[in-house]
């Protein structure tokens, strides 16, 4: 069994018996928290385990095909999942890949104040943290790595950090999605890694996945082959087994530890500063004042795009009573609109084309050095 404590505030166990490729998503996940013991005691938790440990009762009650008991648990034989609810503890029981644990834990801390913030986040030699939120691809894992290395600042997180109203911060470092063009960024941890070329093994790879990915979405009777996978495996597996035919749209994905000397990595901070980063193409940068309001729900907005494939199960575990995903949004916006309204975000538009090194040199000229 594997111990996760995360910042003291709920705990997960995940059992061995989890297949490697699902305890191997756990890990990248939730890697950074790994604890060698559990917590007794009680408070929010999470356990993982292999479907077959499910021995709840399947009522006839029927949700769009899930079996729920109100309150308690939600079955799917299908799909090999069922989820069960006892006070503050949640226990899934699968045996497909699944990549949606944060979600989840927001739906347990939101009602302790913290939401999470699709963002980076960054330190100064003040402790002053620097959230950089906005749209994926708008340069915040870059802007980062410029920061920390180049201009000596320190880092929290690169995508996710959780926060309150009142401007508390908690890192969640699970590694660094590297992709083309942080090469001028991270140079040697593309050498190490071998991604320097665009002609070595891992681009033949993806390239090779990637044609028979698309040979199956156009090959005829896919239907009948993906029933029959489904059949053998089960639906998740089989979609599981068929998603990993695409490529990634990512080059690798690198601990915090592995970019940053460890005094360079921080877990904890109070919000100074919000910055709203997003690409436009016009001609040069612009800055100005983003209405707190507004800045809380874009972000928000933002953070369930990115979370779009796990509303499905929140849905449903809210339709069954195991969550009250009502209030759980209300919450979690609520908390976002708090921190803006202490931070007052400002709202940078970066032109296209623009470089890691410009965009870091304009947050500290022109953003940084405007206190």
């Amino acid at each position: 069994m594997k111990h996760f404590n995360i910042h003291d505030l709920l705990h997960i166990t995940v059992s061995s018996q989890l297949s490697n490729t699902l305890q191997s998503d756990l890990d990248f996940q939730i890697g950074a928290f790994r604890s060698k013991h559990d917590v007794i005691n009680g408070g929010l938790r999470i356990n993982l385990m292999p479907y077959d440990a499910f021995h709840g009762t399947a009522t006839s009650i029927d949700f769009h095909g899930w079996r729920v008991e109100p309150a308690v648990s939600i079955l799917n034989n299908e799909d090999r999942f069922a989820v069960e609810r006892d006070g503050n503890q949640l226990t899934i029981y699968t045996d497909w890949q699944w990549t949606q644990l944060p979600p989840l834990i927001q739906a347990l801390l939101t009602c302790h104040g913290w939401s999470y913030l699709h963002a980076s986040s960054v330190a100064d030699a003040d402790g002053n943290v620097t959230i950089f939120t906005g749209p994926g691809g708008v340069g915040k894992t870059a802007l980062v790595g410029e920061l920390v290395i180049k201009r000596n600042y320190r880092v929290l997180s690169d995508d996710l950090v959780l926060v309150r109203g009142d401007g508390d911060c908690l890192a969640w470092p699970r590694p660094c999605i590297l992709k083309d063009y942080h090469r001028d960024v991270f140079p040697e941890v593309f050498r190490r890694r071998g991604l320097e070329g665009p002609t070595g093994y891992k681009r033949w790879r993806e390239a090779i996945r990637n044609v028979m990915f698309h040979l199956y979405v156009n090959m005829p009777l896919r239907g009948v082959l993906k029933s029959l996978m489904s059949s053998l495996n089960g639906r998740r597996t089989a979609e599981s087994m068929l998603g990993a035919l695409r490529a990634p749209e990512f080059l690798d994905a690198v601990p915090l530890n592995e970019l940053f000397e460890a005094q360079a990595i921080v877990k904890s901070g109070k919000t100074y500063r919000v910055v709203f980063l997003e690409r436009w193409s016009g001609s040069g940068f612009t800055q100005a004042s983003m209405p707190p309001s507004i800045a809380a729900q874009r972000a928000w907005g933002i953070l369930q795009h990115e979370w779009q494939s796990a509303q499905p199960l929140l849905n449903i575990l809210g339709a069954a009573g195991l969550i009250d995903i009502a209030t759980i949004h209300a919450q979690s916006a609520e908390t976002l609109k708090a921190l803006f309204e202490r931070c007052n975000p400002i709202w940078v538009r970066v032109p296209d084309g623009t470089s890691p090194t410009q965009l870091a040199e304009y947050f500290i000229m022109q953003v940084a050095g405007i206190d």
